[in-house]
C-alpha cells in the first residue's frame, strides 16, 4: 500500500528487502521480538501517510509495548500531527498516552520500580559501537587497561549521548514537521540514523530497527547499509557460534566483532552527512530562487537599458 500510495520504494528494493540477509540472520538466530516492534512502528508510520491519527497513535503505543526504544520517535509523530492543528496534536498526545498506560499497566501496577529502572533506564552495552567504541579503541591505543569495570567511567558520556539522541530527534521532528505523510517516513529514517550514530550502547541486531525506514528514505543507501550490516552480522554470529552451523552462541567469546561494526557505523555517518549536504543545497537553491529575476523584470530592465 505504501508503494502504491507514494511510488516509493521501487519494486527491486522491495524484493531486496524481502530477501535481506539482515532480516534472515536476526530473526533466524535470535528469534526475538524486535521485528514485531519494527512492524508495528512501520504500521504507525503508514497511518500517518493515511492521515489516520487514532490508529497511528495506537500502533505507536503497541510498538512501545514491545520495545521501549520507539519512545524517542514520539516527538516526530507529535509535531507531525501538531502541524495539522492544535486539536490533532493534543488528540494524538491523549490517545498515545492513554494507550501506553494501557499496554504498560501490568508492569506499572505490579513492578513500577523495576519498570522504570530496567525498562526505561535500559542502556544496552557500551564500548562496542560508535562513539563508545572509538573511546575504547583509543584507550587501548594509548595503552590504558580497559576492563568492563573501567567502562563505568564512561557513564557520564553515556548520559550525554542519550541526551544528544533525544535532542536530535526533537530537532528533526520540528524542522521536518511540515513534511507530507510520505516525507514523514524520511523523518523517521533520519531519527534512526541519528540514533545509530550516537547510540550509547548497541547490539548488532539493532540494525534491523532502521531498515524499512532507510529503504523508504533512500533505496540506494538501503542497499549499501544492508551490505554493510550483513557483513557485520555474519561476523558477529559466526564468532559467537564458533563458525557455521550457528547452533548456539558462546557468551565467553571476546567481542572481536566490534571491529566489524565500524563498517555499518561509517555508512550511517555517511547517510547523515549526505542528508546535511542535501539540505544545505536546497537552502542555497531556495535563496538563489529568491533573487532570480522574473521574465517581466528582465524585460523591464532591458527596455530601461535601451532607453538610456
Amino acid at each position: 500500500r505504501l508503494h502504491q500510495k507514494t511510488g516509493n520504494p521501487p519494486v527491486w528494493s522491495l524484493a531486496l528487502f524481502a530477501l535481506s540477509p539482515v532480516a534472515f540472520m536476526v530473526s533466524g538466530f535470535h528469534g526475538n521480538v524486535d521485528p514485531i516492534m519494527v512492524c508495528l512502528l512501520l504500521v504507525a508510520t503508514y497511518f500517518c501517510v493515511e492521515e489516520n491519527l487514532l490508529l497511528s497513535a495506537m500502533f505507536l503505543a503497541l510498538a512501545c509495548a514491545i520495545k521501549i526504544i520507539p519512545l524517542f520517535l514520539v516527538p516526530a509523530f507529535f509535531f507531525f500531527w501538531l502541524n495539522r492543528g492544535a486539536k490533532p496534536g493534543l488528540k494524538f498526545a491523549a490517545v498515545f498516552g492513554l494507550s501506553c498506560l494501557a499496554v504498560w499497566s501490568e508492569a506499572l501496577i505490579g513492578s513500577p520500580f523495576y519498570f522504570f529502572r530496567n525498562v526505561l533506564g535500559y542502556s544496552s552495552y557500551a564500548g562496542g559501537w560508535g562513539i563508545t567504541y572509538w573511546c575504547v579503541f583509543f584507550l587501548h591505543a594509548l595503552h590504558f587497561n580497559v576492563t568492563p569495570q573501567s567502562l563505568n567511567r564512561l557513564l557520564p558520556l553515556l548520559t550525554v549521548l542519550k541526551l544528544v539522541v533525544v535532542a536530535l530527534a526533537i530537532t528533526l521532528a520540528w524542522l521536518r514537521r511540515k513534511q507530507s505523510g510520505a516525507g514523514f517516513l524520511g523523518t523517521i529514517a533520519l531519527c534512526w540514523i541519528c540514533f545509530a550514530i550516537f547510540a550509547p550502547g548497541f547490539i548488532p541486531y539493532y540494525l534491523i530497527w532502521m531498515a524499512p525506514f532507510v529503504l523508504f528514505y533512500s533505496p540506494p543507501w538501503y542497499v549499501i547499509l544492508t551490505v554493510a550490516s550483513s557483513i557485520y552480522l555474519f561476523a558477529y554470529y559466526n564468532m559467537m557460534s564458533h563458525g557455521i552451523p550457528w547452533y548456539a552462541s558462546d557468551p565467553s567469546v571476546p567481542p572481536a566483532w566490534n571491529n566489524w561494526g565500524t563498517i555499518p557505523w561509517f555508512v550511517v555517518v555517511a547517510i547523515a552527512i549526505c542528508a546535511m549536504i542535501g539540505r544545505r543545497r536546497l537552502r542555497v537553491k531556495g535563496v538563489n530562487s529568491v533573487f532570480t529575476r522574473s521574465p517581466q523584470t528582465q524585460i523591464a530592465l532591458a527596455n530601461a537599458a535601451e532607453s538610456n
